[in-house]
């Protein structure tokens, strides 16, 4: 595959535009997404881009968004995870990870992230009481950004409200 070329590359020299979205360009200088300048601007043109208003609309973002608009690499720093990078981003908004289109690797293994879901599901739908989560439903589950918890642990929501009612009691 051929390597895209850098408009502003002329012979060993390199001329760079003005314009400080290089990503607009061709391919960025090694080392251009390690400055949080940089990556601040590509996100706030992205949110632009994609009619983004609010911080919730970020959990549409998609890897196919980034890879159209240059910010594969960018993705690639945070290990290809849309809510670390969000993460870093926004760090003064309190992201679910479960609204994101693909919820971090490992985030359903740790028992910290079942419970700060089940935590916020039982705000959702009311939940003031452990004999209340007795009327969990799976379609409640998938309602809420919960359908990966059932399908990456292979649990039933009988098993995962057992769970969930253990930890609360300690």
């Amino acid at each position: 595959m051929a390597r895209k070329k850098r408009p502003w590359r002329l012979g060993n020299k390199e001329k760079k535009p003005k314009d400080p979205r290089l990503w607009l360009y061709g391919r960025v200088p090694s080392g251009f997404w390690r400055e949080i300048g940089n990556q601040r601007l590509y996100l706030e043109w992205l949110g632009e881009q994609l009619g983004f208003t609010k911080p919730e609309d970020w959990y549409q973002l998609s890897y196919q968004d980034l890879e159209q608009r240059h910010g594969s690499r960018l993705l690639a720093k945070f290990n290809g995870s849309v809510a670390a990078m969000l993460r870093d981003y926004r760090p003064d908004y309190d992201w679910k990870e479960w609204l994101f289109l693909r919820s971090p690797k490992s985030f359903w293994k740790q028992a910290d992230n079942r419970r700060r879901y089940l935590d916020w599901l039982g705000t959702q739908l009311g939940y003031q009481r452990p004999e209340d989560w007795a009327g969990l439903r799976q379609a409640d589950l998938f309602r809420h950004g919960g359908q990966r918890l059932l399908r990456k642990l292979h649990l039933q929501v009988s098993q995962i409200v057992d769970e969930y009612l253990g930890t609360q009691k300690r």
